[in-house]
């Protein structure tokens, strides 16, 4: 399965196999599904160990942009969760923001492609949420929790396909 389409309030669950390395966006069908990378949105980061574990891990990443919050809790019991739910993009300053391809202004990544700081979009992230809720660099924080079960719940909030 590469892609499943949910509306705003609907929810699944979603089967993936073990070993599993990937990431969960928010977009439309005509814009993300044409065979192009778009990267300019915040990621939910899954990994499932192979080793037969059965532990999952998950974190939510704003590298690559922010287009909105995302939540994650285990559901093994444990309590652990990060993400955010804030709406970070009210408010954002003008020199912060870019546009995705669908012509939405979401907050530019926080790294180049070559992995220089920008930095008036991630201080920006970093004074509204710490470096505790998502990886806004990769040089601050770990907020990765983890899952005994391989089970998580993730919750999108209003943000900008």
């Amino acid at each position: 399965m590469k892609y499943v389409t949910l509306s705003a309030g609907q929810s699944a669950f979603i089967s993936l196999p073990d070993g599993f390395q990937g990431r969960i966006v928010r977009g439309t069908t005509d814009v993300n599904l044409d065979g192009q990378p778009h990267t300019l949105g915040t990621w939910l980061e899954i990994g499932f160990d192979s080793n037969g574990s059965g532990k999952g891990y998950a974190d939510v990443s704003l590298i690559r942009g922010c287009d909105g919050a995302v939540s994650v809790s285990a559901l093994d019991g444990t309590g652990a969760a990060t993400g955010f739910s804030q709406n970070v993009l009210s408010g954002a300053p003008a020199d912060a923001l870019d546009a995705k391809d669908s012509g939405a202004k979401v907050i530019k990544a926080t790294e180049g492609l070559l992995s220089a700081i920008v930095n008036v979009s991630r201080d920006y992230l970093a004074n509204l949420l710490g470096y505790d809720k998502a990886y806004i660099d990769d040089y601050h924080g770990n907020p990765v929790i983890s899952s005994s079960n391989q089970r998580f719940s993730a919750t999108f909030y209003a943000g900008k396909p």
